[in-house]
């Protein structure tokens, strides 16, 4: 749970990370993260212990983006990797070992074909990078307006990830090494859900 603040008209995520309990819905625990312009997106490891957000702030005009990684046990910011390249997306993976990013750049009008998508991975004890996948983005038409990219799926045994690009496709990725196993076609505007069977079948 992100709080916000209104300043000036603008909307800015601030200061807590919180957890609630379902039985009772009452907060269990509240951490301070800062003042913060935007959180892109965030995700749970499969034990419940960590915690990655991605989120973006700025400050005299000069936008920062960064992912974090949280301890939730202890309530503590346990790593955080600055700059990283307009991180959309983030997702555990099923073991909790790894984490797929999901970027874009840029976010807008496509000019003279400057726009990639693409799955980095990193480890999600100390931020390594494991792999970098080829640019996912393959309608290269001038003026094509770009979209915030967040479709993104893990298969359970984490084999594969599914990726929905905004030109429409779907890009199925070897979990292990970031290779395009296949391209799934037939939507006709932008992907912005994507979800594996829990058999991994569909």
């Amino acid at each position: 749970n992100i709080s916000t603040r209104n300043v000036g008209g603008d909307i800015y995520a601030v200061e807590s990370l919180q957890t609630w309990h379902t039985k009772e819905w009452k907060p269990i625990q509240s951490w301070k993260i800062g003042d913060l312009f935007l959180i892109l997106d965030l995700d749970l490891a499969p034990d419940g212990k960590k915690l990655v957000l991605s989120r973006t702030d700025t400050e005299n005009f000069a936008w920062e983006d960064a992912i974090e990684i949280w301890d939730l046990v202890n309530g503590n910011n346990s790593l955080t990797i600055r700059n990283p390249p307009s991180v959309w997306a983030v997702s555990f993976s099923p073991n909790g070992q790894t984490i797929a990013l999901f970027s874009r750049q840029n976010v807008g009008y496509l000019i003279a074909g400057v726009m990639k998508e693409w799955v980095t991975l990193i480890d999600s004890t100390n931020g390594e990078i494991l792999w970098s996948s080829e640019d996912l983005f393959t309608n290269k038409i001038k003026g094509l307006r770009g979209y915030y990219p967040d479709a993104m799926a893990w298969s359970n045994d984490g084999r594969l990830i599914a990726i929905g690009t905004s030109d429409g496709n779907i890009k199925i990725l070897n979990g292990s090494d970031g290779k395009l196993l296949q391209t799934l076609t037939g939507h006709t505007m932008w992907v912005t859900g994507i979800q594996f069977s829990p058999d991994g079948r569909i």
